[in-house]
């Protein structure tokens, strides 16, 4: 639940994301989305969950398991990482900073506890120690394309030093904020000690307008924005497939990692068949994740993975494989049609 739910106007409309309470708006959300389009705009992301490795190893041990180079984090660099499953798929993902003392995973809502979960099953005798610190912690986005800007007043000299993706820099016991390592288009993030948080929000609200969950959603879908758990489906998808590597969570100068073989033979053979699209469907009615994107012979192309679809318009992301949209096909969700759009950060191509 969100850090803010007990302290906001009871005007505040609330909705459910991966389970957690978040807001859903504080004003007109076509005015929020253009305050995020155009501007900047501070966001709640309390939600999300965070986990703790400390200990003399906890490096190595992280090293092992992840998609991309654990050594080169830093107290002033962030990196974004996924952990797959043996057979290259999908399992979990993160960012991962450095406090000095410990490492801080910072993922998707309701994943702390199954993420140690998972952790602790390779440590064995590693000198590492892995915990849940969702509740100690909440985290504050900026986001915008004058969002540097807004940083560099907060933060005299972060933004300026900061422009390279996954800058870190520690402002004080109670702050850690970094660049997001991912995309420009994630803006920044503000880690905030759980007892502080209300009165920093506050004080960054009076300064940058929040937005909520709805225009957040739209924008991320808007930029073509992966996230874990949506565009990346556990058990089903490969990095590869959802952007992660353009996204900036692989390395394939690492060594080994769990999932290593796979995500190296696709990408060096370049055999993947799925690629993650935008699409705009006919249309404004519900359309919900998972749903097949059908051929004009009824074969499935691929399916939906994230959709927002109000005031007439409806567009989402989508992995379909590449013959078929290479094809032209006609494509159709649920009787509707579908224009698809590869995203501007792609760099591969149809063929």
């Amino acid at each position: 639940m969100s850090l803010l739910k007990s302290h906001l106007s009871q005007s505040i409309t609330w909705i459910l994301d991966d389970g957690k309470e978040v807001p859903a708006q504080f004003s007109d959300v076509g005015k929020e989305l253009k305050q995020l389009t155009n501007q900047a705009a501070l966001l709640d992301f309390s939600h999300l969950d965070q986990v703790e490795i400390s200990g003399p190893e906890r490096v190595n041990f992280l090293q092992g398991l992840t998609t991309n180079q654990i050594k080169d984090v830093t107290t002033s660099r962030s990196i974004y990482a996924n952990m797959l499953t043996p057979q290259g798929r999908f399992a979990w993902d993160f960012t991962v900073s450095d406090t000095g003392e410990t490492l801080i995973l910072t993922t998707e809502p309701q994943q702390g506890a199954n993420l140690v979960k998972s952790l602790n099953f390779y440590l064995m005798r590693t000198k590492a120690v892995i915990k849940d610190v969702s509740k100690d912690f909440g985290n504050i986005a900026i986001v915008g394309p004058e969002a540097a800007d807004m940083v560099d007043k907060l933060f005299p000299g972060s933004a300026t030093a900061g422009t390279s993706l996954g800058a870190t820099f520690k402002i004080d016991e109670e702050q850690l904020l970094w660049r997001d390592p991912r995309h420009e288009d994630f803006g920044w993030r503000l880690q905030v000690k759980s007892e502080k948080y209300l009165e920093i929000w506050e004080k960054l609200a009076n300064i940058i307008p929040p937005v909520g969950q709805i225009a957040w959603e739209n924008y991320r879908i808007n930029k073509g924005l992966p996230r874990g758990g949506k565009e990346l489906i556990p058990n089903k998808t490969l990095p590869l497939e959802a952007g992660v590597l353009e996204m900036n969570g692989v390395s394939f100068q690492k060594g080994c990692f769990v999932g290593q073989e796979t995500t190296a033979r696709t990408h060096h053979r370049g055999t993947l068949k799925k690629r993650l699209f935008q699409v705009t469907l006919e249309g404004d009615g519900p359309v919900s994740a998972e749903t097949p994107i059908l051929t004009h012979s009824e074969k499935e192309a691929g399916i939906i993975t994230s959709a927002i679809c109000q005031d007439g318009d409806c567009h989402g992301l989508a992995l379909l494989r590449l013959s078929d949209v290479d094809d032209n096909s006609q494509l159709t969700v649920d009787g509707r049609k579908v224009s698809v759009q590869k995203p501007s950060w792609a760099s591969w191509d149809l063929t």
